[in-house]
């Protein structure tokens, strides 16, 4: 892993897209903060505040990656899960435990069958092996993908999808 000094140095702003270009699938953990919550979920813009905060002091941060919301759009709209997840939620009574139960199971049966579109998986790879050449021998990573904003019309992934502990390898 990078020393805080060293990596501070590196830290960078994030770069500005160009009007009219897609949102990124993925960003790095140095090029978000709080003001990306919308894009990227609270933890996600927390772990990068603390690398751009922390690092230049020396402290060690570990860098990683962050799936974007419109990562997410793209998911369900590529697999065509937003009707087949409303449906499944259609009549959801949230006072009933075992209603809950099944519905959450299905949609995570769901969304565990439906593979990541190619561009995303590719974006992915690509955050995950910048982030082991830099980290080397041993990346870790969280992994905490950003739900929709509320304003989005799809169910935030079930928690199965959105993994919360440390991972290395």
């Amino acid at each position: 892993m990078l020393d805080g000094a060293a990596l501070g140095s590196q830290l960078q702003q994030p770069p500005q897209r160009q009007p009219g270009s897609e949102p990124p699938l993925v960003l790095s953990l140095t090029e978000v903060g709080l003001r990306d919550i919308a894009q990227v979920g609270g933890k996600n813009a927390s772990l990068g505040e603390m690398l751009q905060q922390l690092a230049p002091k020396g402290i060690r941060v570990p860098l990683g990656f962050a799936t974007t919301a419109h990562a997410y759009r793209q998911f369900i709209a590529a697999g065509g899960l937003e009707e087949k997840l409303r449906e499944i939620f259609k009549d959801l009574d949230i006072e009933d435990v075992r209603n809950l139960r099944e519905r959450g199971k299905a949609a995570r049966t769901l969304i565990l069958q439906t593979p990541f579109p190619p561009e995303l998986e590719q974006a992915i790879a690509k955050a995950y092996q910048s982030c082991a050449s830099a980290t080397a021998p041993i990346p870790m990573w969280r992994c905490a993908p950003a739900p929709p904003p509320k304003t989005c019309p799809t169910p935030a992934l079930p928690a199965s999808r959105r993994p919360t502990s440390t991972c290395m390898g």
